[in-house]
């Protein structure tokens, strides 16, 4: 009998909880003091990609858009 549909899956729950505890234990054992300038800027450059959103492309348009009236109505 398979799974009920949106039910969780066991074994990747496990996975993920001991990759996440894995993760945790090799994050705090970095000694930021002990690195050189360089070494920080690449912990940096890997690490912003999981902290900041990537920005996406920027359509621009040559389309000149004319001023439309505004009314403003009394209250």
């Amino acid at each position: 009998m398979p799974r009920p549909k949106g039910s969780t899956n066991k074994i990747t729950t496990d996975v993920k909880d001991k990759l996440q505890s894995i993760v945790d234990e090799v994050i705090n054992s970095i000694d930021v003091n002990s690195m050189d300038t360089s070494e920080k800027l690449k912990l940096l450059q890997l690490s912003l990609h999981y902290i900041v959103p990537k920005l996406r492309g920027i359509h621009i348009s040559n389309t000149v858009n004319e001023d439309l009236p505004l009314f403003i109505e009394d209250i």
